[in-house]
């Protein structure tokens, strides 16, 4: 469940940010506002979060039985670790991007 919903977050934010960019290229212009610059970054945070959770999980989160704890040197559980750290820091800098666009707008 976690990696349908962290799949369809993902999609659905970076077509949401390419059409956001394709409407405003058809202006002519970009107005290079807070609001626009951290959505630029957020879109960096949600390719990045998503990476690491797939790789992470391919390399090893999808075995039976997994217990973190008796794995916490290899390279997967620190990926996993920094996955989730990034998640959760995804999510403030999406409300911050949100609560600036609704201010500018």
């Amino acid at each position: 469940m976690h990696t349908l919903v962290g799949t369809f977050l993902t999609i659905g934010t970076v077509i949401w940010i390419l059409k956001t960019l394709q409407f405003t290229s058809q202006s002519g212009q970009f107005h290079a506002s807070t609001h626009s610059i951290f959505g630029l970054i957020l879109l960096a945070f949600v390719i990045v979060v998503y990476a690491t959770g797939f790789i992470g999980a391919l390399l090893g989160r999808f075995k039976i039985f997994y217990k973190p704890w008796q794995h916490h040197k290899e390279v997967h559980t620190k990926i996993l670790k920094f996955h989730s750290i990034a998640g959760k820091l995804n999510v403030l800098w999406a409300y911050a991007t949100t609560t600036l666009g609704l201010i500018a707008y």
